[in-house]
């Protein structure tokens, strides 16, 4: 497994656990890391957004932890929520990550996890997360 992928959805669970605990979005640093780490990010989802149905059903038969709804998905909610961190982080009035966005954020890449790949070209930033 790639140490970065571990690392990222530590991070994301954090922040996730944060929002579940508080009954709040994402914090101002959260957004922040999520902006910071949005080449990461993408690649892990075009990861996932490679793979085929069938392979993504054979992975949530082995591991029954991941969203089964994500056998048919395609990531793109997943590249939404990263938009609205960005767009958040720049100061866009209008946009708001949500708690429920890093849901949609860890579901594709939690697939993305058991997958051979390399990110060696793109780094993640502000790891730990800083709540």
């Amino acid at each position: 497994m790639n140490n970065d992928i571990e690392e990222l959805l530590n991070d994301l669970n954090r922040i996730l656990s944060w929002c579940s605990n508080n009954n709040k979005n994402p914090s101002k640093s959260a957004v922040e890391y999520i902006a910071a780490n949005e080449q990461i990010i993408k690649f892990f989802i075009g990861v996932f957004s490679k793979m085929n149905s069938e392979d993504r059903g054979a992975l949530h038969k082995l591991h029954q932890e991941l969203d089964e709804n994500m056998i048919l998905g395609d990531g793109s909610f997943a590249i939404d929520a990263v938009n609205q961190a960005i767009e958040q982080a720049r100061g866009n009035p209008l946009a708001e990550l949500e708690d429920d966005d890093m849901n949609m954020l860890i579901r594709p890449l939690a697939y993305a996890r058991y997958c051979e790949c390399d990110s060696s070209k793109y780094k993640l930033n502000l790891s730990p997360v800083k709540i």
